[in-house]
Order: C-alpha cells, then structure tokens, then sequence
C-alpha cells in the first residue's frame, strides 16, 4: 500500500484529484478556463476519470492523506471519526497524479501544487472520508483511498463528492 499527505489549499472552492496528461496543454488562465469552464469540462474530466472531486465546495485548507492498492484502508480510528463517505469515483490514470486545488491543474510540472501520488497506470476506485478533525484529535481532515477499478462499479459523476441533507 501507497501513502502520501499534505496540505492542500483552495480558493476556488475545491480540491481535486487528477493526473496531468489530459491537461498537458493547460499552460495558463486562459487554457486552463478552456479546458475546465467551457463546455461543461469539469463534469467531462469526471466521467472521464481524469479529475476526481474530493472537497466540501468552499475556499481553504484541509489536510489530506491519499492511500492507494489493493489493502488500501482507513485505520480503525479514522473509522470512527468518518463523518461522511462519497461514492466511487473513477480515476484513469496514465500519468504524474496530484491532489491540488483545481484551480493549480496544469500541464507545468514547474508551476505544482499540492502533492504528487504516485500511482501506477490503470483504472482506479476513488473515495473521499470526511474526517471530524476536532473528535479525532489529530490535523486530519480528508482519506483518500484508491483500489484497482473491478469493473463492476457504479461510478459517481457529481462535482460534489458528498450528498448534502
């Protein structure tokens, strides 16, 4: 199993999971807007398993950590602090994956931020744990697990990862 952490900003209100190579060409605000806003392109880059959602949908902070593999799991005190789940996403990847803010996708590896993942090529299951940081008593806000895709997953497609009630 694969591990990596860190601490992801947004002030465009979400953070996303996603690997370059769809937006190889995404050099600035411009391309960028092109590839994302038009054309209905966040919801495209979703059912495509290029981008996967993973926030709340407001601007800030929050500390992720992503798992990744076949044992891929929460511990068993992220268990009892799991506030709310998403469904699967999917997650096709070919190339140099990264949780960002959405507004930092580029094809510049120069101009990162957030961190990398590093996953191998395939398709892959995506779910997001909302963490009651406060209860858990520790900077955790977000577990990211990815598992090798079956085939057989219904797969989410919303821009936000969790139901609202």
């Amino acid at each position: 199993m694969g591990q990596a952490n860190g601490l992801v900003a947004t002030d465009a209100g979400m953070q996303v999971l996603w690997h370059r190579k769809p937006f190889s060409h995404v050099v600035d605000y411009d391309t960028w807007d092109e590839e994302l806003l038009e054309d209905g392109g966040i919801p495209r880059h979703i059912e495509a398993g290029s981008m996967v959602p993973l926030s709340t949908g407001m601007d800030g902070a929050w500390e992720y950590i992503v798992r990744w593999g076949a044992d891929a799991a929460l511990t068993e005190a992220e268990q009892q602090h799991v506030v709310v789940r998403s469904e699967p996403y999917l997650l096709v990847s070919e190339t140099d994956v990264r949780v960002s803010g959405i507004e930092h996708i580029t094809g510049n590896a120069e101009e990162d931020e957030g961190f990398p993942v590093q996953l191998e090529p395939g398709r892959w299951s995506v779910t997001t744990h909302l963490i009651d940081a406060e209860a858990f008593g520790e900077p955790l806000d977000f577990v990211v697990l990815i598992k090798p895709s079956t085939g057989q997953e219904r797969y989410r497609t919303s821009e936000q990862p969790f139901e609202r009630k």
